[in-house]
Formats: structure tokens, sequence, C-alpha cells
């Protein structure tokens, strides 16, 4: 009953306090400079991620944003959306030169059950043991941090 409950104000008002972290609009921006292709995987059903995302960087500023689905609903439904996610490049990718970027354990997870980098982020809600528990490759306090990394993984090719 609570969950219903609570969908219902979720879908009501979905961007209550939400903001983007210090640093972030920074650091995407540079993404996009570089030409580096950027995604959304969220826990938030489908709908309220693109409008939360939309609301708060413009509509088309993510290549691809996927939100929870009926069918992606646990663990298997995260392999179900990161496939969605990888199918949308439309030719093939070589896993070892992208990142998956998170604040949990589940995306640690995720990330390396996809062949990618994890990097933890630590101004989510989660703290570097939990992150580093789950074999995160990089953990990191500031976004711009996120440039570095993807220097390093690409060799200045981080497109």
């Amino acid at each position: 009953q609570m969950k219903s409950i609570y969908k219902a104000y979720f879908a009501k008002d979905c961007m209550y306090h939400v903001k983007p972290f210090p640093g972030i609009c920074e650091m995407l921006s540079e993404l996009k400079k570089r030409g580096i292709r950027i995604a959304v995987l969220s826990n938030k059903p489908h709908a309220q991620a693109i409008d939360v995302v939309e609301s708060l960087f413009g509509k088309d500023y993510f290549d691809y944003i996927q939100g929870q689905t009926e069918s992606g609903q646990n663990e298997s439904g995260l392999s179900y959306r990161l496939g969605d996610l990888l199918n949308w490049y439309q030719k093939l990718i070589y896993s070892e030169s992208t990142s998956y970027v998170g604040d949990t354990n589940t995306d640690m997870q995720t990330g390396n059950a996809a062949h990618m980098h994890p990097v933890g982020v630590l101004w989510g809600f989660r703290d570097r043991k939990e992150l580093e528990e789950n074999h995160s490759e990089y953990v990191i306090e500031k976004p711009q941090e996120l440039i570095e990394i993807l220097e390093k993984i690409n060799g200045g090719d981080n497109k």
C-alpha cells in the first residue's frame, strides 16, 4: 500500500529537492565538448528518469536515458537495461574503453558484469568501503576526476 502511495507522490513531483551535485554540470560539459557519448541508467521509473534528466540538463543532452521498467526490477533487470543501453551504440562497443559510473554496490557489480571500468563516486549515497568491496576500479571524490580517469583508460582517445 505504501509503495502505491509513494509512486503517486513521485509521479506528481519527481523533481522534489533534485539538483545536480556540485561540479556535475561542468564535468558533463567537458565530456560533451570532447565528444564523449554519455548515458543515464537509473533505478527511477523510466518516465520519471527522463523527466528528471531533461528537466536538469535539457532534452537530448544525454545520448541515452533508461529508467526502471516493470521487467527490470531486479539484478537481471539491470542486465536487461544495460543490454538496451549497449544496443544504442548501433555498432560494436569495445568495453575496455567504456566506463560505468555510479554510487552504489549494484553499480559496481553491473559495471564489472558488463566488463566495463566501474567508477565509484563518493558524492552519492555510499562510502568508499562499499564501492571498493564491490570491486570498483576507481573511486573518485569530485566529478572532474572522471575526466582524468577517462584519459588514463583511453590513452587520450576518450570517445
